[in-house]
Order: C-alpha cells, then sequence, then structure tokens
C-alpha cells in the first residue's frame, strides 16, 4: 500500500520551515564572521576601504544586496572600530559590519 501524497499546503508550511531555519543558521554564521561582531572585527587598511568592503557582502538572511545607511567610528572595549550600518534591500533587515583600521591594531 503506497502513501498519500501531501498536500500542497503542507508542502509549503514545510518549505517555509526550511526557508526559516537556512535563514536562522545564515544569520548564527554571519555572526560568526569577520566583522559579524564587534569582538571579530575586518581589518581594512582605510576608511575608505569600509564602504566597499560593506557593500561588497550579502544578506546572510536571503541572500539580498545591502545598502549603506551609515558609517561611524566607534569605541569598543577600548578599541577603536568603524561600523557600516547596512540595510539589506530585499528583506530590509538592517546589519552593522564592524571594522579596524590595520594602522589601530598596533595602538
Amino acid at each position: 500500500m503506497s502513501r498519500r501524497p501531501k498536500r500542497a499546503r503542507t508542502v509549503a508550511r514545510e518549505a517555509d520551515r526550511a526557508r526559516a531555519k537556512l535563514a536562522a543558521q545564515g544569520v548564527a554564521l554571519a555572526r560568526l564572521e569577520l566583522g559579524g561582531d564587534p569582538s571579530r572585527p575586518s581589518v581594512v587598511e582605510s576608511p575608505a576601504q569600509v564602504e566597499p568592503a560593506a557593500l561588497s557582502r550579502r544578506c546572510p538572511r536571503c541572500g539580498g544586496e545591502f545598502s549603506l545607511q551609515s558609517h561611524d567610528a566607534t569605541t569598543w572595549q577600548g578599541s577603536r572600530l568603524r561600523v557600516a550600518r547596512v540595510l539589506c534591500r530585499a528583506c530590509g533587515k538592517p546589519w552593522d559590519i564592524y571594522f579596524q583600521l590595520r594602522s589601530e591594531l598596533a595602538s
């Protein structure tokens, strides 16, 4: 005896749950990458490299492109960091990407 095929609604719900799980895993992975957290900033040579480096990344939730909202200098636990605040054009989720200047690593 064969199994009855799944209803379209069941298949759609399973696909939605799988997409949500994949998006959550992408966000968790992005937080562990360089630049995803202030404790692990990406290293750049100059402030002029922050914006292109931030815009070259993709949204960890949906893979969409970012648009730059602001580029600020901040201090985190005594370290000077640059923060690129970006917004995903596809899903609208805001992200912060952290950078540190190579010249400030020695200080």
